[in-house]
């Protein structure tokens, strides 16, 4: 089965809800497209995003020690259908015995796959349903542009005072801000 592999690029507020909206990236950066998931799973999201940990377990976490009890391992995440809005997502589990596709939430499966660090497929029939070119999302409200801009103002801060900037936004729910901050400090620990 041909498929894309795609990432989390960010998640952010959706027109006042308190629904999320994460927006997926392919790999290549040439095509992206929005996710509506509920608050709760965007916070979790984004706390798996940029590895930081929540003061108390969640479900994800009784799940990956259930996981890592058994020797089971996550291999994929894959999107393979969309209908009615809604995104159909398969997770692929591997153990020595056997391998293991399970029906999954959209949202729980990116963030397991973001937990085990394994890859998320989407299939291009999917994909050309709902992607729009990467260059795009810079006409999308004001997502990218102000993306830009804390781009152009974080790029000058030490790892440390990105940090702190990050676990501040997370904590205030800014994902958005998130997002750009983690990409940062990649970027600046890659550069030492």
């Amino acid at each position: 089965m041909e498929k894309v592999e795609v990432r989390v690029r960010f998640v952010a507020e959706w027109g006042g809800s308190p629904m999320r909206m994460v927006v997926m990236e392919t790999v290549d950066r040439k095509m992206v497209f929005p996710i509506i998931i509920a608050e709760n799973e965007a916070r979790i999201l984004s706390h798996e995003w940029v590895e930081d940990e929540l003061k108390r377990p969640d479900s994800y976490d009784l799940l990956a020690e259930t996981m890592d009890g058994f020797s089971i391992h996550m291999q994929e995440a894959l999107i393979y259908r969309l209908l009615e809005g809604v995104f159909y997502t398969r997770i692929v589990l591997v153990s020595e015995q056997q391998v293991l596709e399970l029906e999954s939430r959209v949202s729980d499966a990116v963030i397991m796959a973001i937990r085990g660090h394994c890859p998320v497929y989407v299939v291009p029939d999917v994909l050309e349903k709902v992607g729009i070119p990467s260059q795009m999302l810079k006409s999308v409200g004001n997502l990218s542009a102000s993306e830009t801009e804390k781009q152009e103002s974080v790029s000058e801060m030490s790892v440390e005072k990105l940090e702190q900037r990050l676990r501040e936004a997370v904590e205030n729910e800014d994902f958005e801000s998130a997002s750009i901050l983690r990409d940062q400090i990649k970027a600046k620990k890659g550069d030492e």
